[in-house]
């Protein structure tokens, strides 16, 4: 089954990429996303008020097995999530729940519509979560997670005005940030 969703002609396809890791604690044990700085409000692309966007499709998966990756989700850990935020909205959230990522996903469609009224606003993406090192993980040092987005800029007038109409949603629905 796919969602459908109506991009014209005119839009302009984005492809961005994230990276986040953790790195392995010995006295705990574990591999943390949280604790890494580098890890929270990454860049995924600056917005324009004058276009909307949808973001279509999310792929994700890391550098170790993804056998691996669900085995260290044991007791202990805490489930890796992303969240997607607004630079300039004081961290306003995109979407009101965290995007899981627990098993690896390729090409998941997403269907999301949002724009910011705000002028060189960004979307920004954050990582957190705890993984238990397993014992095909012993000797690695870090673990990383990479991941990626197809975002639509849709320049179409005419679809902007119907979209900027209509009121916030959740997936397949839209998200005004500021109004």
């Amino acid at each position: 089954m796919s969602i459908s969703q109506r991009i014209t002609w005119r839009s302009l396809p984005i492809e961005s990429y994230n990276q986040f890791f953790a790195d392995f604690n010995t006295p705990v044990g574990q591999y943390g996303f949280t604790q890494q700085a580098a890890n929270q409000n990454q860049l995924v692309i600056e917005t324009n008020p004058n276009f909307i966007y949808l973001i279509d499709r999310i792929s994700y998966a890391g550098s170790i097995d993804e056998g691996n990756w669900l085995e260290s989700l044991g007791p202990g850990s805490t489930q890796p999530e992303l969240r997607f935020n607004f630079l300039k909205s004081t961290g306003a959230s995109l979407y009101p729940y965290p995007f899981p990522a627990i098993n690896y996903k390729d090409n998941l469609e997403f269907s999301f519509w949002f724009y910011s009224p705000k002028k060189g606003d960004q979307l920004r993406i954050s990582m957190t979560g705890v993984l238990n090192q397993v014992p095909d993980t012993v000797g690695i040092a870090t673990i990383y997670a990479q991941v990626s987005f197809v975002i639509y800029q849709e320049n179409n007038a005419e679809q902007i005005r119907k979209m900027k109409e209509r009121t916030c949603g959740s997936i397949g629905g839209f998200y005004r940030n500021g109004d």
